[in-house]
């Protein structure tokens, strides 16, 4: 048989949804547009408040999870539980690593990062030859 909850998780409906309302459902959309929202409002703050972005976004994070483990958040929560349980898991890397590596790339300090090219380099191409060893 077919398993509904995760079904629907695949499907990007909410698990309970059987009928054709479920083709005018975007509960997925939900989380995501939350996560760019308080993203976009915390960037501001980070000046004032004197930690690190992705830090801030850590314990909203964090907070956010645990609230939604103890309570019913509607259609966040429907929208995490999907979210969670998105199959196959890789497709959140397909969906957030690129915007997040060009962030990343987007905002560093160019000088700083020619400077330090030669350990990148190095540790990257160390760090992988290890891990060959290790894994083979």
């Amino acid at each position: 048989g077919v398993d509904e909850q995760n079904l629907g998780c695949r499907l990007g409906t909410p698990f309970q949804c059987t009928s054709e309302d479920c083709d005018t459902n975007y509960t997925l959309f939900v989380f995501p547009v939350l996560a760019l929202t308080v993203g976009v409002v915390l960037k501001p703050l980070e000046r004032h408040v004197r930690l690190p972005y992705t830090l801030m976004l850590l314990c909203v994070g964090i907070a956010l999870g645990s609230v939604a483990c103890g309570t019913s958040l509607g259609l966040l929560g429907e929208s995490l539980h999907q979210w969670v349980h998105l199959d196959p898991p890789s497709a959140f890397f397909y969906w957030f690593l690129a915007p997040l590596i060009f962030e990343a790339s987007f905002n560093s300090d160019f000088h700083i990062f020619r400077k330090i090219f030669a350990q990148i380099l190095t540790l990257s191409f160390l760090m992988v030859i290890i891990q060959m060893v290790l894994i083979a």
